[in-house]
């Protein structure tokens, strides 16, 4: 007859759920991209299963070494530079660096942008709130100088 445990053995450890430290949530799609290499010609075709405004997580047909920096082109939309931040066998997840024009269609899409930013006229806004000092509302203050910050880094990666 086997011994019982003693009273004061502590439970066996419960498997914990890994905490999930993403800065958004993803979002479940199907989407068909290419990975595109700096040989000019050389890709590998890919479908994008979960993404989010920072990268995605995608799923190859191939099995390839991926280098740290990539570019991914969405079919019919734009291209992105983006970072390899995990592979396991042919799921491979990005993170975005940039949008990456090099193609007309992702060109003409960074120039649109850039000129509703323009129309959008955060820079003014921000110079009328510094002419009426804010309204005396320290908030308001960094509140608008983050907006005006934040813009002219969007103005900059849309090149």
């Amino acid at each position: 007859v086997a011994p019982e445990p003693a009273a004061s053995q502590a439970p066996p450890t419960e498997l914990k759920k890994p905490v999930d430290l993403r800065r958004t949530k993803r979002q479940r799609v199907l989407k068909m991209a290419e990975l595109v290499f700096d040989v000019p010609g050389t890709f590998i075709d890919c479908v994008v299963i979960d993404e989010s405004c920072f990268g995605v997580m995608l799923e190859t047909m191939v099995f390839a070494k991926i280098p740290e920096r990539v570019k991914i082109r969405f079919v019919g939309g734009p291209t992105f530079a983006a970072l390899r931040r995990w592979a396991d066998g042919n799921k491979i997840g990005l993170e975005f660096a940039g949008l990456f024009p090099d193609d007309e269609a992702s060109k003409r899409q960074a120039r649109a942008v850039k000129n509703v930013l323009k129309e959008a006229c955060v820079h003014a806004a921000v110079q009328m709130l510094r002419e009426f000092d804010f309204f005396e509302n320290a908030t308001l203050q960094l509140a608008a100088e983050e907006a005006e910050i934040a813009i002219a880094k969007l103005e900059s990666a849309l090149m």
